[in-house]
């Protein structure tokens, strides 16, 4: 998809994804060359940063504009960049049931996106079905975890989801049961009984010795 803008010095239309330009102002570009014959004209004219599409790109997270060059810009797939502090705050960021369901559905059939159609079944499901972004997951990993369910047969889709999504349920439902009730069982149960052995202190022997004795008869012996 281009993005026309237009060039305030030549009244010229560029798509800035193609073209190097320089950000003038709110929303403001300008040819990188038109920029720079234009600060050649007014010594008082203060130079743009010149951005080479090419070369700069968006953090994916925090969506301010770097470049591939910089140390800090990693690429972490399907042709996304972001900075390297970005990448370590979403690492440690909690992620939603949602981000979780689709990490889930990536790894499951080996993509890097969701597909559009996996996305309309996701949005039927919640808003028509009521069902949660963590019970479909729950759901996907009952049907091919647990009950060893064929992905070839999936089509790269998740229509299996309200056929399993009752069951799953129950599945899960009791695990949580099984939970609770190991969590209200006394430790006290299950601690071993401890024998108490006193060992008596060793008493020291203290050899005798003579209370005088002579130094020639030390040597004679």
């Amino acid at each position: 998809m281009a993005h026309m803008v237009l060039c305030p010095y030549c009244k010229q239309k560029f798509d800035r994804d193609k073209e190097e330009y320089a950000l003038i102002g709110a929303r403001r570009y300008a040819h990188a060359a038109c920029m720079l014959r234009e600060a050649e004209k007014d010594p008082t004219y203060v130079k743009k940063e010149i951005i080479d599409p090419l070369d700069n790109v968006t953090c994916a997270y925090c969506q301010k504009p770097m470049s591939k060059k910089d140390e800090d810009c990693v690429m972490i797939g399907n042709g996304k960049y972001v900075h390297k502090a970005c990448q370590a705050l979403e690492e440690k960021r909690e992620k939603t049931d949602k981000e979780q369901l689709e990490d889930y559905i990536k790894d499951l059939f080996g993509t890097t996106y969701i597909d559009p159609r996996v996305r309309s079944q996701i949005k039927k499901y919640v808003e028509e079905f009521n069902y949660t972004y963590s019970g479909i997951r729950k759901a996907l990993i009952y049907h091919y975890e647990i009950k060893g369910g064929d992905k070839s047969k999936a089509n790269g889709g998740i229509g299996i989801v309200p056929y399993v999504y009752q069951a799953a349920y129950n599945y899960h439902y009791q695990l949580w049961l099984a939970q609770q009730k190991n969590k209200d069982v006394e430790v006290t149960l299950y601690t071993p009984k401890v024998k108490e052995i006193v060992i008596p202190r060793p008493e020291r022997k203290v050899k005798k010795r003579p209370l005088f004795t002579f130094l020639d008869e030390e040597q004679e012996e």
